[in-house]
């Protein structure tokens, strides 16, 4: 869930990142 609003929020390099 924190993905989607982050990925919402922010599409910075750091969060794909995390994603994956």
């Amino acid at each position: 869930m924190p993905l989607s609003l982050k990925s919402g929020s922010e599409p910075s390099p750091e969060t794909s990142n995390t994603r994956q």
